[in-house]
């Protein structure tokens, strides 16, 4: 049996860093040398630094899709767990409990309503929220006994929404619809709205809805914040079919600025009676699905000045392991996207490999402010019909390209690069950024290839990335330095010496300069 040291048995050690005439504890002894070696408490820190430290305990919902009830959950038990250390504590973190909202988090819909209806502090601090509508839109939750006064004395001083008579009936059964209204009608400040809308949850026109509409349509009274005033992103996944124009009520909003509708599914009739150049949306995202061309052609022209338009059917957010085929005829896409050619500037479509190929019908030269284009490299190659040639298919404004390759296109990838070398100073004097997406194949032929192409490109001031799909393990970035021509900044996976792949236990960002002797043909010009 070990022998239990007791206190008095330690005796203090010649080279202890507390010599006896110091005190450990902070009484008479102390020197001001000690002092100044004394840890700062937390209680020192002024309530701004506290709180900053608290956001990283209240993780915030995620940007990136696809949407999956999981993620959703964020820590606040930690919070929680804060707000009992002390009531400055509780000061501090409470309102992080209440910055945004998210159905199936640790807070409760009604929970979280009563309390931002007892602070409007709270209520004003809300920017974020995500709610999911799902099951019967008829089914009812019975209310707790705190519960309905608190819920339904909010919903009486809410007038911004169509038949308020019945949507007080409906608050009063408990029905989750009417409450996600009500929780929109209470927030003035939200920013970004994501609606996830569940397959079981069916076709109908909501309550969510009716209070957009109302927005549109009633001027806001003289010194009254109308409800989703400041909205400026709205999201919609749906996981089936879902009436598309309830869409329209909401495009009228005069601060939507981003639109995003992600797997929806939409009938003939929802392609008519769209209206035209109402809506201040300058970016729109249209992810996998099942829409007619009309449909597309619609909400396009309901926009007034369309700046970014991203076009992603081949990514199925509900599933990323699986692809989604259905996709519109491009030959109408170009004919909505001819809209907006005077203020186009970015555009994305998205697609694997086989998927989406343009045809020579798809000229983009007149979309005079268009800068950044990402399409895959086949599609890229139809553009220049028979004659193979792209590049004549492109305006002189194009600052971004990013091309998404594969192992088939080594030698047309090989071809139009040689031809983008020789031929950008005269077609595309603003283009800053080549960025290629390739598979593990092509990595390979890429580095190959490296011989020639950075060093043209950096002496014209272009920046090259070139990108491993799908994992992304090894990559290369080479940007210019416009202080010394010839001159660029590597930062890579690769190795710097030859530019090879490193091995497993060698894994990692490296940083270096790398300098390219002047081109012949450059040096030879007047």
């Amino acid at each position: 049996m070990e022998k239990r040291i007791s206190r008095s048995n330690l005796k203090r050690r010649p080279d202890s860093p507390c010599p006896k005439s110091q005190s450990k504890r902070g009484k008479p002894g102390d020197t001001q040398e000690t002092q100044a070696e004394d840890k700062t408490s937390i209680n020192d820190l002024p309530d701004e630094l506290i709180e900053e430290l608290f956001k990283l305990s209240n993780i915030c919902y995620p940007e990136h899709l696809p949407i999956d009830k999981t993620r959703q959950m964020r820590k606040t038990r930690t919070l929680w767990s804060i707000c009992l250390v002390s009531k400055r504590f509780c000061r501090i973190a409470e309102p992080l409990l209440y910055s945004w909202y998210a159905d199936y988090d640790s807070l409760s819909r009604r929970h979280f309503l009563r309390r931002i209806f007892q602070s409007p502090d709270h209520a004003a601090r809300v920017r974020q929220m995500v709610v999911r509508l799902e099951d019967n839109i008829y089914a009812v939750q019975p209310h707790d006994c705190g519960d309905f006064a608190d819920i339904f004395a909010a919903a009486a001083e809410v007038d911004d929404i169509l038949s308020k008579e019945r949507w007080l009936v409906d608050l009063a059964r408990g029905r989750y619809e009417s409450e996600a209204a009500l929780l929109l009608a209470r927030t003035p400040n939200v920013e970004e709205l994501k609606f996830e809308i569940d397959k079981s949850f069916g076709t109908f026109y909501g309550w969510t809805h009716r209070l957009a509409r109302w927005i549109v349509q009633t001027p806001p009274a003289e010194g009254h914040v109308s409800p989703l005033s400041k909205l400026r992103s709205l999201v919609m996944v749906t996981e089936g079919y879902f009436q598309m124009l309830a869409v329209q009520d909401f495009l009228g909003i005069p601060s939507l600025r981003n639109l995003e509708l992600w797997t929806p599914e939409a009938s003939d009739e929802d392609a008519s009676d769209w209206p035209q150049a109402i809506s201040n949306v300058e970016t729109l995202t249209i992810g996998p699905c099942v829409v007619g061309d009309e449909f597309i052609k619609g909400l396009m022209a309901s926009c007034r000045a369309l700046k970014r338009f991203n076009y992603a059917i081949g990514r199925n957010l509900l599933n990323q392991r699986q692809w989604k085929c259905e996709a519109i005829d491009m030959d109408r896409l170009y004919e909505a996207l001819l809209q907006h050619r005077d203020c186009l500037e970015t555009l994305d479509i998205e697609g694997d490999r086989s998927q989406h190929v343009l045809t020579e019908k798809f000229r983009l030269n007149c979309f005079g402010r268009l800068k950044s284009l990402t399409v895959s490299f086949a599609s890229f190659i139809a553009l220049g019909g028979s004659r193979w040639a792209p590049l004549e298919a492109l305006p002189s404004s194009i600052e971004t390209l990013r091309l998404n390759c594969f192992k088939e296109h080594w030698l047309t990838l090989s071809a139009f690069l040689s031809d983008l070398v020789e031929n950008y100073r005269e077609e595309f004097p603003r283009l800053k950024l080549l960025e290629l997406l390739v598979d593990d194949t092509a990595f390979h032929f890429m580095h190959d290839k490296l011989d020639f192409l950075p060093s043209r490109l950096i002496w014209a001031g272009i920046e090259l990335r070139l990108d491993e799909r799908p994992r992304g393990e090894n990559f290369l970035y080479m940007l210019p330095e416009l202080s010394a021509p010839g001159t660029c900044s590597v930062t890579s996976s690769l190795m710097p010496d030859d530019l090879s792949k490193p091995r497993k236990a060698d894994r990692g960002v490296r940083s270096w300069k790398m300098a390219f002797p002047e081109r012949i043909d450059a040096s030879e010009q007047p």
